[in-house]
This record gives structure tokens, sequence and C-alpha cells, in this order.
């Protein structure tokens, strides 16, 4: 199976190579009618969601060098599954939960109608939220399935930070972006109101993008305003390539997936 890479304006990309600028590339496997809830592997060379044809769902990993599609896991899927990577780990969530190892499918976190979730990169905790909840939840990955989960804010949507030691997410309650440092379990809001799409990832320690009302942006912790990157109407399941270089979303109601360049 090969992948479908369609530029959305100018010259097409070739096959299978990464965007070198700003314009977003369209990502759709073929044969599948949509790809989402995407995430960029830890070392960056490929990309794993959810790929959907009319009668089933797949998770499936996509090699950015050549396009090669790999069907990782068909059991399960729903339309809240969600990804995540820790080192070489890819984490799903699904009928039960979270899941890891899709070769050998291993409970992780026993919650009925996980929304959004992630691991942090050295692979200690886990954070999620779940569908109709008003909490944010941290577990510790020490034993599985987690037990002994700690309420951390009312929120959703987190991401780790790459130190492991802060988590952005979505204070439901404000309708605006939010951070924590788990270190001290102090939490400060982020200057940039979002909706039920929205959500952040890190580029580095002290950077974000945040995705707004209709609109992406870059903000650096301390600032007092964020840079606006893109416009983005309706856009949802923003993720950031490890070496900050890209970023992917997913628009709501469309099939594909689009990448750019971060500037």
């Amino acid at each position: 199976m090969i992948l479908l890479l369609l530029a959305c304006a100018g010259d097409p990309s070739p096959t299978g190579t990464p965007p070198v600028d700003d314009e977003p590339t369209e990502l759709l496997p073929e044969g599948y009618t949509s790809f989402s809830a995407a995430r960029f592997s830890t070392d960056g060379t490929s990309v794993a969601g959810m790929a959907s044809t009319a009668d089933a769902d797949h998770l499936v990993s996509v090699d950015l060098a050549d396009g090669a599609v790999t069907v990782l896991h068909e059991e399960g899927l729903s339309y809240l599954t969600t990804t995540a990577w820790q080192g070489g780990t890819l984490y799903w969530s699904g009928d039960g939960g979270i899941w890891r190892n899709p070769a050998s499918p291993e409970l992780v976190v026993d919650d009925f109608a996980v929304l959004a979730f992630d691991v942090s990169p050295d692979g200690a905790h886990i954070a999620w939220s779940t569908n109709g909840g008003t909490s944010l939840y941290l577990g510790s990955l020490t034993t599985v399935p987690v037990t002994g989960e700690e309420t951390l804010a009312s929120g959703s949507r987190p991401r780790f930070d790459p130190t492991s030691s802060a988590l952005a997410y979505v204070d439901d309650d404000a309708g605006n972006h939010a951070w924590m440092s788990l270190d001290e379990r102090v939490a400060g809001p982020l200057p940039l109101d979002v909706d039920y799409l929205g959500n952040a990832d890190w580029v580095d320690d002290d950077t974000l993008l945040l995705l707004g009302v209709d609109d992406i942006h870059s903000y650096t912790l301390g600032d007092a305003a964020p840079e606006l990157v893109r416009e983005a109407f309706a856009a949802m399941d923003l993720d950031v390539s490890p070496d900050g270089s890209q970023y992917l979303w997913n628009v709501n109601g469309q099939r594909q997936l689009f990448i750019a360049a971060l500037p």
C-alpha cells in the first residue's frame, strides 16, 4: 500500500517526501477514507493514527520517507481513539481504556471513554481525561494497569513537555489553554482562548503551539502574547514533530491529515 500525498496549493510534493515549507500537505493512506488522531513517532520518521474505511478502523503507521503504510491493530477502535508515543512504543485509546504494544496489546489505563491522553517522554507517567468528564488525571506507569491516579486539575487534552516536568492542557472551565509545573503542582493560564477542538503541543521546553478557535499560535512562556502561525478553521488534533520542525493537524469533518513546516 502506498501513501497518497497532495499539496493544498502550488506544485504537488513528491510522494513520500515531508514538506519543506509552510504550504500544508495532505496525507491520506491509499485505500482509506480518512486519517485522524495522528502523532509523529519519537524519531520523527513516521506518523501513527487511525485510518478508516466504510467498514473498518485500523491503527496504522505511515513512513514519511517512502510512504509505506503498516497496519498495527484492527480491533477495539472508536471515534474517541487517540494515540501517543513513548520511545518506540505506541499507545492508543480504545475499548476499555488506554493500551500499548499493538503487536501484543497490554491494558495501561482501565477507564471508560478516554477522550485524550499523553505519555511522558521519560516513560514514568501518563495523563488523561475522559469524554464528558471534568477532571485531568495523572498516573504512574510503574505498574499497569495504572492504579491510584491523581486528579491534577479540572481540564482535558494533556501534553507533556520534552523534559517530562510540565504539562499543557485545556482549562475547560475557563475556556483557555493552561500549563502546570509537575515538580511544584503549580498551574497557570496561557493567553489564548480555546474551544472543544483545541489542544496544545510543545515545540521545546519553553515554546508551545496553541490551537485556538480557528487558528494556530506559537507562544513562548513568559511572553505577553502568542504569535499567529496560521489560520486553521475547525482544526483539531495538533501535534509537533520531536525536532520541532513540523506540525500536523486534522480539520473537523474532513478526511485527511495536514502537515506543514514550522516557520
